[in-house]
């Protein structure tokens, strides 16, 4: 359960600018009310071999791929955030997280299923790996609703991402 939600990303090379090819993008979060796939309290959890809102994609030759998901929950202490690395052969380009503003979480936040959620949603601000990891730079923020203005529609949002495939990712998780 959850808000409709179309991410489209595409990947650019920072030093040509050019569209990155055939690179894996790999996202995954939580739902709406906060909980991941596979993980429980921080760890994994064996019963659960459930993969929801993990997906990979490849890029065309545009450098763009998308993911149709949900807009994911919150959790404490992490304000509203979807997870991302990127991947060319067997290296690890990037890894991050995409954000959103405050003012659009906090309209979601009082819709269905989203406010049956006990737990405090952090702001951006508030949320550590936001202010530390260049987090203003990882908001969507070309968001549109997906039919007509309602929101309750659902929505996309695109995001153009620039990266080194020169350079492996420092935090990468294998």
């Amino acid at each position: 359960q959850g808000l409709p939600f179309k991410l489209k990303l595409t990947l650019t090379d920072v030093n040509t600018c050019e569209p990155l090819s055939n690179i894996s993008v790999d996202i995954w979060q939580c739902d709406a009310s906060g909980h991941y796939s596979g993980v429980g309290d921080g760890q994994p959890i064996e019963s659960d071999k459930g993969t929801f809102l993990r997906g990979i994609q490849m890029t065309d030759n545009n450098g763009k791929t998308e993911f149709m998901t949900i807009f994911p929950g919150w959790y404490s202490p992490r304000t509203t955030h979807i997870h991302i690395q990127s991947h060319l052969g067997g290296r690890t380009l990037h890894t991050g997280q995409l954000y959103f503003s405050e003012k659009l979480v906090s309209r979601i936040a009082r819709s269905y299923p989203y406010n049956n959620t006990k737990t405090r949603r952090q702001t951006n601000e508030e949320d550590w790996l936001f202010r530390d990891f260049k987090g203003p730079e990882s908001v969507v923020k070309r968001i549109k609703t997906m039919r007509g203005n309602r929101i309750g529609n659902g929505l996309v949002g695109e995001i153009v991402i620039g990266l080194d495939p020169n350079q492996d990712s420092k935090q990468a998780h294998h």
